[in-house]
């Protein structure tokens, strides 16, 4: 149930960020590789009432070696506006952009084809002051369904609380399958945990490998409770 208003959109802002980096691209507990780069950059529009969000948000990855990853995001979000007040690019004017750096420890195999990998994230300017330091681990799984691939992990993080304000806590799965050789589809679902708010999202994704290094992916996302949002995802990602 959501508190007040204010407090509603700071989860909602923060959950943007969280759940879009969820994609099956990312490496997550899978290691990225000595030497590997992912790139993925994404523009959504999402829709609440008579109101709309526009947001564009970019994310690399790179291989360190074969059990450290590092990696960057960055994003940034307007306002919840009427559509017909400004035009698409003048609303991004004056709007902070979110930042932040991380760095993953891939651990292994619990057991075969299950890897593990526990992550650090240090946010330049997070919504909330308990988020400048986020600690993150991953579970994933790969497997095939009647002789098609599939995969599914399982991530969990919080922010490290700097003796005021609590940092959010979030829980996100996915399960996905590859469709034909070059589409993919999964579905995300994620609830985030503040001292005040308890909202959850669930996303539909798929992705089409255009060429060898690059894929074309789009999405559509809702949110469940007492906050009520949707929106579609149009992206591209590329690794080299």
């Amino acid at each position: 149930m959501l508190v007040c208003r204010p407090l509603s959109l700071i989860a909602v802002l923060v959950l943007g960020i969280s759940v879009v980096y969820a994609g099956t691209g990312l490496a997550g507990p899978w290691p990225r590789g000595a030497g590997n780069v992912f790139f993925a950059s994404e523009v959504a529009v999402d829709r609440q009432g008579g109101a709309d969000r526009l947001s564009h948000r970019h994310y690399l990855e790179y291989g360190l070696t074969d059990h450290l990853t590092i990696g960057a995001k960055v994003e940034q979000q307007t306002g919840w506006d009427n559509p017909a007040q400004l035009p698409p690019l003048a609303r991004f004017y004056g709007v902070p952009v979110q930042s932040g750096l991380f760095l993953r420890v891939h651990m292994g195999e619990v057991v075969a084809r299950t890897p593990v990998a526990l992550e650090v994230q240090v946010a330049h300017n997070a919504p909330l002051d308990g988020d400048r330091v986020r600690l993150a681990a991953h579970i994933g799984h790969s497997f095939e369904v009647l002789d098609v691939a599939a995969w599914a992990r399982l991530g969990a993080s919080a922010g490290l609380s700097d003796g005021g304000e609590q940092g959010q806590r979030d829980i996100t799965a996915q399960l996905g399958v590859t469709i034909l050789p070059r589409v993919r589809a999964w579905v995300d679902a994620g609830r985030i945990f503040t001292d005040d708010v308890r909202l959850s999202r669930m996303t539909v994704s798929a992705a089409v490998d255009v060429t060898k290094r690059f894929s074309m992916t789009v999405g559509y996302s809702r949110t469940f409770g007492g906050w009520h949002e949707s929106g579609w995802r149009l992206g591209v990602w590329s690794s080299f």
